[in-house]
């Protein structure tokens, strides 16, 4: 439980020294009291600025001694790439002087490269510009379902800006949950804004598709770190989810890494189909990528969003977190066992969330599966928490006809390590794990180390 610091009580003025008369007097006025009081204040600013400058003037020489250091390692890679038979560069073996040179040399690259791919960039954009002249005007049916020429052209437009860097189309996130919990870089991690998703509902189809269902398919997310697929949903033909008018839920079992927003467009991609007699008899449910931006985002706040696309109409409820940090959760039986019999569900939520949960597991009619050594698989197990508030996280388990087992921690988010709790039920006792993690502004390369 987190424990309020009392804030103290504030002194009260003992007098000031009179410096004409040289002797000590109570002070002779409301207005001379004030007075005195914003001295104080204005010193006491003054000195909290004086400190936050020294603190920024060190974390800056910090920032520039690890960009200059990525900077002559990509140079080193570079030149030597370029000039395969001459003796290689050591980095190590260089003067300050040399390294100094070096320095410079790929700072003037840099900008020359800089400055051919902006030209390059605009010579394609004003050929662009020039075709659409020229073009044919398009005649749209307003009943004509535009999916997949859509999604074509995302696709398309993807992979000309991202797929030298980051892979195919298909490519999932590189970046794991977790990536700076035992490694901290307390100068180049910070609280990012991220969107936490809580639910995907199929709200409504179209022509013959008629519940039940059974969905297969893939929904991602897609941010500025890697601008990968980070995998919410995931179902092979052989692995349907059936759904019903009662349950048009979907299972989610992601994201592996928490999304962050605030930097760039976030998007939402989305290829599900409804399995059929054969696959030749599938059809398809939803095909789209779908935009998200959260510039206006002023607080942290829960949204729902209609996704409309072929034969269906996704809502997807998310959240925006602001300055945000990532927690992933493990769950491990230590004592007594899980009873046959008995059903469970474990989720988590925040205050600035409205209380939304994120279901982290539902064993539905079956007893929770416990791995040999105790684990217990969470469907989901990341999320992120606003730095300001608690992560509340709840157990309820119950079996035919007996009284509902409820259990609640509250734990406060810590910028990176681990923070531990227990449920107790009676039948058996359950570790909880919090893994804290930080994000980095954009995505680690190779030469981004792990630690100073």
């Amino acid at each position: 439980m987190a424990t309020e610091m009392d804030a103290g009580s504030k002194r009260e003025p003992t007098g000031e020294i009179d410096m004409e008369a040289g002797r000590k007097r109570e002070p002779s006025s409301q207005l001379e009291t004030e007075g005195a009081e914003r001295r104080r204040t204005a010193r006491a600013n003054i000195e909290a600025k004086m400190t936050e400058s020294a603190w920024l003037k060190q974390w800056m020489r910090k920032t520039d001694k690890v960009v200059e250091d990525s900077m002559l390692m990509g140079a080193v890679r570079r030149l030597n790439e370029e000039n395969p038979e001459a003796e290689p560069i050591v980095l190590e073996a260089l003067t300050e002087e040399q390294r100094a040179a070096l320095l410079l040399e790929e700072r003037a690259f840099m900008k020359r490269t800089a400055k051919e791919y902006s030209k390059k960039m605009a010579e394609r954009l004003q050929a662009s510009f020039e075709k659409m002249k020229t073009a044919p005007p398009v005649k749209v049916d307003p009943d004509e379902d535009w999916s997949e020429e859509l999604y074509s052209r995302f696709r398309q437009l993807w992979e000309s800006a991202w797929a030298k860097e980051f892979g195919t189309f298909e490519t999932t996130t590189r970046l794991s949950a977790m990536y700076y919990t035992d490694k901290p870089l307390p100068d180049l991690t910070f609280r990012r804004d991220t969107l936490q998703i809580f639910s995907v509902k199929v709200a409504r189809t179209t022509g013959a598709l008629k519940r039940p269902l059974d969905v297969f398919g893939m929904i991602a997310v897609r941010d500025d770190l890697d601008h990968n697929r980070n995998i919410i949903f995931n179902r092979t033909r052989d692995n349907c989810q059936t759904l019903i008018e009662q349950d048009p839920y979907l299972v989610l079992t992601g994201p592996t890494r928490a999304p962050v927003c605030g930097s760039g467009p976030v998007y939402f991609d989305a290829e599900l189909k409804v399995k059929g007699s054969t696959k030749s008899e599938d059809q398809d449910l939803c095909l789209l990528a779908t935009r998200y931006y959260d510039s206006w985002a002023l607080n942290s706040v829960v949204i729902r969003k209609d996704c409309s696309s072929k034969h269906n109409m996704l809502e997807v409820t998310f959240g925006v977190v602001l300055s945000s940090i990532e927690a992933t959760i493990a769950m491990r039986v230590v004592s007594g066992s899980w009873p046959d019999g008995f059903r469970g569900q474990f989720s988590a939520y925040s205050a600035s969330m409205d209380h939304e949960l994120v279901l982290l597991l539902d064993s539905g009619n079956e007893k929770v599966h416990v791995t040999a050594d105790g684990t217990i698989e969470l469907s989901r197990r990341v999320l992120s928490v606003e730095s300001s508030e608690e992560l509340m996280v709840s157990a309820e388990a119950w079996g035919d006809g007996s009284q509902v087992v409820i259990q609640k921690l509250h734990i406060k988010p810590k910028d990176s390590g681990r923070s531990w709790g227990e449920f107790n039920l009676g039948f058996c006792v359950i570790e909880v794990t919090v893994a804290w993690s930080l994000f980095p502004l954009s995505f680690p390369s190779e030469d981004f180390p792990r630690v100073l």
